[in-house]
Order: C-alpha cells, then sequence, then structure tokens
C-alpha cells in the first residue's frame, strides 16, 4: 500500500516535471508504462519500446525508447518518456510494443487519451502478453527442473 502511494508520488512528480519542461507552444505526451502480472517472464528480456501516437485527426508520431538493465536483469531506465506531438490535437490511441535485441514483440498495450494542442498529456500503458502470441515457457520448465532436481537429491 506505501509502496503503491510512493510510486503514484514518483510518478506525478517525473510527469510535472516533464510536461513542466516543455518549450512554449509544445505539445507533449508524457508516456508512462508499466508491466502486467503475464509479463513476469519476459520482462527481462525486454530491450525496447516501440510508441506509435496516432492521432484521430490524422497525425501520426513514432519514438524508440531503448531501457537499459543492471546486472540482475531489473530494468534501470525511466518508467517514462516525452514524446513531442506538435500539431496533433483530440483523441488519440498511445500504443506501445515491448521488443527484445532480435526485434521480435514480447509485450504490448494500449490506451486512448485526448491531447490538447500546446499542453502536455499523459498515456498510462500497461504491457502485457499479446493475445494470440507465443509465450515463452523455457524459464519456467528451468525452474520446474530445478525442483525436481531438489526432489530427487533429497531421495
Amino acid at each position: 500500500m506505501v509502496n503503491t502511494r510512493f510510486g503514484m508520488a514518483v510518478v506525478l512528480v517525473a510527469a510535472t516535471f516533464t510536461l513542466s519542461s516543455c518549450a512554449s507552444g509544445d505539445t507533449v505526451v508524457s508516456v508512462n508504462y508499466s508491466f502486467d502480472t503475464t509479463a513476469s517472464d519476459v520482462q527481462g528480456d525486454v530491450t525496447s519500446l516501440h510508441i506509435r501516437i496516432s492521432a484521430q485527426s490524422g497525425g501520426q508520431s513514432t519514438a524508440v525508447f531503448n531501457l537499459t538493465h543492471d546486472d540482475a536483469g531489473a530494468i534501470t531506465s525511466a518508467t517514462y518518456t516525452r514524446i513531442v506531438v506538435n500539431g496533433m490535437s483530440g483523441p488519440a490511441e498511445v500504443s506501445v510494443e515491448a521488443k527484445d535485441g532480435s526485434g521480435s514483440t514480447l509485450l504490448a498495450g494500449k490506451v486512448n487519451i485526448d491531447i490538447v494542442e500546446h499542453y502536455g498529456s499523459v498515456a498510462y500503458v500497461k504491457l502485457a502478453t499479446r493475445a494470440g502470441a507465443p509465450r515463452r515457457f523455457w524459464r519456467p520448465k528451468r525452474k520446474r527442473r530445478q525442483q525436481q532436481q531438489r526432489q530427487w537429491s533429497r531421495g
């Protein structure tokens, strides 16, 4: 509970600083991402986020956000990125694809937002396993194998 409140406070402060650092007249979308519980088996393999913002008025913007990992595989990059979308306004769809080093899409998410020209908007996207996408089962099998080896060694 406390971690959730602290996390939301950090996101709100980061979004405030991000949006307040805009040049005069810029239209900005701050894309905040998080991982769904379905993403735990592939989260460490994600190397980049491919973000597409498509306004119903016809404008489109794309960006690639590279992620960094520590030695244990945890993501150390910021959980948001700022994208300038000058000329866009009105309803828009923000879609994010999380890709591995080979370019395969591991996770995806999308959300609808309203873009207000010359102001900032925030999109909260939760990345989850794509429906119909093949799941990676090699990690759970490794865990299952380790559990079997422990049982065998106990005899």
